[in-house]
């Protein structure tokens, strides 16, 4: 399995990687919304996690590119705000599930694995 992590928070970052290595995914990142979006679109991954807060570009315009691009992989978004109005925002753009930081690795393990028992169209 295959997760594309698009956060600027280094210490985050290498702790997710460090955590999902340890359940045999193969973790890519990217450390802004630029290089983030480019690399959901041209890659096939199986889950991409997705700051709301990047540099470049924020996380709903990737969020918005990945699916204009036709890309069907599940979107977790992470983020600082509790704001309903945001969350369907992200939901209603494409993205499959949201988190609040700080980020529990159970949690989101869970949530991922949770995606991952979805059915495949």
């Amino acid at each position: 399995m295959r997760i594309l992590i698009i956060e600027d928070d280094e210490v985050l970052v290498e702790q997710l990687k460090k955590n999902l290595k340890s359940y045999s995914f193969a973790v890519d990142t990217a450390a802004d919304g630029e290089d983030g979006s480019y690399l959901a679109r041209v890659n096939d991954y199986d889950i991409v996690i997705l700051d709301d807060t990047l540099l470049k570009k924020s996380g709903i315009d990737v969020c918005k590119e990945i699916r204009s691009a036709d890309k069907k992989t599940p979107i977790i978004v992470i983020s600082e705000t509790t704001s309903i109005k945001e969350k369907i925002c992200y939901l209603r753009e494409g993205a499959d599930d949201h988190i609040i930081k700080p980020v529990v690795f159970e949690e989101l393990m869970a949530r991922i694995q949770a995606i991952l028992r979805r059915p495949t169209l």
